[in-house]
């Protein structure tokens, strides 16, 4: 991993993935999304996905965390501290 890549989620296909029925790898395939509740779960990046083995119907999330996710979030939070510091002491220094 790159020192410098502070991403705290990465996609992932689910295309290539296991069966959660049969176990069969690389046979899920995306599934249309019908109604309110398919087109809300999708706003969450919750995709829906069959098997051509076994024809299972499910949901997958399409992001992971990453491996340094922690390190991401943590970097941000000393970030967004230290900005709100230096703020702080400016407005109090020249207001």
């Amino acid at each position: 991993m790159n020192n410098l890549d502070f991403r705290i989620f990465k996609r992932y296909k689910p295309e290539y993935a296991k069966c959660v029925n049969c176990g069969a790898a690389g046979t899920l395939k995306k599934y249309r999304s019908r109604g309110l509740v398919d087109n809300i779960a999708k706003i969450f990046l919750l995709k829906k996905f069959f098997c051509k083995n076994c024809q299972w119907k499910g949901r997958y999330f399409t992001v992971k965390l990453t491996k340094h996710w922690l390190r991401a979030v943590l970097f941000y939070l000393i970030a967004i501290a230290g900005t709100i510091f230096i703020i702080y002491n400016y407005l109090e220094r020249f207001l």
